[in-house]
């Protein structure tokens, strides 16, 4: 009697599982594709730093300085709002923002590089306005002189 009950137990306790097992790979597909999609990595590049030459008198030669690069990471309703966000604090054109936007477009899961050696003044602006924007990034980038 208590073996026939541990195997019944079993072997509804492997109905269920299997029913919630199918519930998830088939009926809850889409729902959990879409999770899939948007919980991805995204891996920016950015180069070190790089330090002084000078000459045998100490005078600087060569030397780096900060530049800022402006990067727009592809979501699902589209790059619009970002770079119209772009345009109107920086003044450029959106129109040349779409077009560099699609021609670097790399990857899904890829920022794109939509503005480079931005200064200051345009990144800290870019910087205030930018919340509420998840895919809108200012990357500060070493530019040799």
């Amino acid at each position: 009697m208590r073996d026939r009950f541990v195997v019944i137990f079993f072997g509804l306790l492997a109905v269920v599982l299997l029913a919630y097992i199918f519930g998830m790979q088939v009926i809850q597909h889409q729902k959990y594709k879409l999770l899939s999609d948007r919980n991805c990595l995204r891996l920016v590049a950015q180069q070190g730093s790089r330090g002084e030459i000078r000459d045998r008198n100490g005078k600087v030669i060569v030397g780096s300085k900060i530049s800022y690069d402006v990067l727009v990471a592809p979501t699902d309703s589209g790059p619009s709002q970002v770079l119209d966000l772009i345009a109107r604090t920086i003044g450029v054109s959106q129109s040349a923002l779409r077009e560099t936007y699609q021609r670097e477009l790399v990857s899904v899961s890829l920022p794109v590089k939509v503005l480079r050696n931005i200064d200051l003044k345009k990144a800290i602006a870019l910087e205030e306005a930018k919340f509420g924007y998840d895919a809108l990034m200012i990357q500060p980038q070493p530019v040799r002189y």
